[in-house]
């Protein structure tokens, strides 16, 4: 089975990327349809989507390839976790969602 190439690799040979592939970002819970691509931060490391993903899939959780479509691509550098953010649980992504409280 080949290993799928990933953003880095796509870029060092020339190829244009995809309208469908978002812009590396910290993980927020993105959810999409198969057709969108993102490329998240997630505890240190990157991640792409291979398919369709829920907001509910958690990246960490790629041990379980049968239901997770996240993907492992790289560790995340220096620069990118100071400039996006490198959220580390689920629990700090239900605390966004809900950060107005009365």
């Amino acid at each position: 089975m080949q290993k799928p190439e990933t953003l880095e690799d796509l870029k060092k040979r020339g190829q244009q990327l995809a309208s469908t592939d978002q812009p590396l970002a910290a993980w927020n819970g993105q959810q999409s349809t198969k057709d969108e691509r993102f490329h998240v931060i997630f505890d240190g490391r990157i991640y792409f989507n291979t398919e369709w993903v829920d907001s509910g899939q958690c990246p960490g959780d790629v041990n379980d390839n049968g239901v997770n479509p996240w993907q492992f691509e790289r560790d995340a550098t220096k620069q990118e976790l100071a400039r996006l953010g490198n959220p580390t649980s689920r629990i700090a992504l239900r605390e966004h969602a809900h950060a107005l409280k009365h």
